[in-house]
């Protein structure tokens, strides 16, 4: 077979694989979901919170500055994070205790009844919620 029959012949095929896969109904990649909420059941997902960093507990604000109202404190008992990944927003800056770290990002947290707080991002520690 010739150079040019093969690569016809190799187009050809790309173009068929190419126009199965657009059908409807062909198989696809699959595609990342986020984990479903559903506490309070035996086949509960976990669900993303945070914890006291090296030792420290972390002051929990109304909104995403240290001169917000204080609402609570992160404990060893921790907090959910109020969405799925534990997003952090820009704020104010802070520093977590003398000498150790600082910055300006947020994470939002629930107290209890489901209240949002915000705590200082570099002060807690972020791992799943049995």
């Amino acid at each position: 077979m010739s150079l040019n029959r093969t690569r016809s012949a190799l187009a050809a095929a790309a173009l068929t694989g190419a126009a199965l896969l657009a059908a409807p109904g062909a198989a696809q990649a699959a595609q990342p979901t986020q984990p479903t909420r559903t506490e309070g059941t035996a086949t509960a997902r976990t669900w993303p919170g945070v914890w006291p960093y090296n030792g420290h507990t972390a002051t929990v604000r109304a909104s995403r500055s240290t001169g917000a109202a204080k609402t609570g404190t992160v404990t060893s008992a921790g907090r959910k994070c109020s969405e799925d990944l534990c997003q952090a927003y820009s704020g104010g800056s802070y520093t977590c205790w003398s000498g150790g770290p600082s910055g300006n990002s947020w994470i939002g947290v629930l107290d209890s009844k489901n209240r949002l707080g915000w705590v200082a991002a570099k002060c807690v520690g972020v791992s799943r919620w049995s």
